[in-house]
């Protein structure tokens, strides 16, 4: 707080006028807004409290072996697949999903490679891909694709194809408020879902070594806990409930920003 503190005694001192660059006045305001989002989320995140998980021995690895499904497989979503695919954590990668359809092919054979592929061959809808799945990791571009995925209408997103006590794990980033709206859309009708942004980046999705926070009720939680470990190292569960997981990358986001631009 007093790092955040001080960044806005120095923002509100710094005289800007016509001098000042394009650059200048670019670089204030959006200091400005970072400021003004951090307080936002600051509001709903005083209360919120760490718990830490390591992966747990792996003789318990069979107990909880996974049916595991990934939508979107962009540069972070395809080496989350790879690494579930490697991952003895998980019995099938029975489907991944793609506007690209070349890397779900491409994924769909390492996968059969691995012994872990569909046993009814290539997906090619949504609902092929997550059929039978226990989780589906979601990782998309933003919030709008995520909406649009979950959500859209019709019989094609996924509110409306998984089964219940299918648990979605959000790895997306996305606002608070948006995962408490989620969960409680996917709760309604008996789906799980797990708030869980994740970084990293590329490569240390497919090593399994993402940090990765987490909230939800207790019962989603449980039955991700296996594929999360599966695809991070550093997990914390955060307390609060779906969209506290959010809270807290946002403002970690925030706090990194603001660090490199002063």
């Amino acid at each position: 707080s007093s790092q955040f503190f001080t960044c806005s005694t120095i923002l509100a001192g710094i005289p800007l006028s016509s001098s000042h660059s394009l650059l200048e006045r670019i670089t204030f305001w959006a200091s400005v807004s970072l400021l003004l989002h951090y307080q936002q989320e600051q509001r709903t995140c005083r209360n919120f409290k760490f718990s830490s998980f390591r992966l747990y021995n792996s003789s318990l690895t069979m107990v909880f072996r996974r049916s595991v499904a990934v939508v979107g497989v962009g540069k972070m979503g395809s080496n989350i697949a790879r690494c579930l695919i490697e991952s003895p954590i998980c019995s099938e990668v029975c489907g991944v999903y793609d506007t690209n359809n070349a890397i779900v092919r491409e994924l769909y054979e390492e996968a059969k490679a691995a012994g872990k592929a569909k046993s009814n061959g290539f997906p090619t809808s949504l609902k092929d891909a997550v059929a039978e799945a226990d989780c589906v990791v979601v990782s998309l571009s933003g919030e709008d694709v995520c909406h649009s995925v979950c959500f859209g209408g019709g019989e094609s997103d996924l509110i409306s194809v998984l089964e219940p006590g299918t648990c979605v794990i959000m790895a997306t980033t996305v606002k608070s408020s948006w995962a408490r709206s989620a969960s409680e859309r996917f709760h309604e009708v008996g789906i799980r879902y797990v708030d869980c942004p994740v970084s990293g980046g590329p490569i240390r999705a497919k090593s399994g070594k993402l940090t990765v926070m987490m909230s939800g009720c207790d019962d989603s939680l449980e039955a991700a806990m296996p594929v999360v470990k599966a695809m991070g190292e550093d997990i914390h569960v955060i307390t609060g409930g779906s969209g506290m997981a959010s809270t807290v990358k946002v403002r970690t986001n925030i706090s990194i920003t603001m660090h490199n631009i002063l």
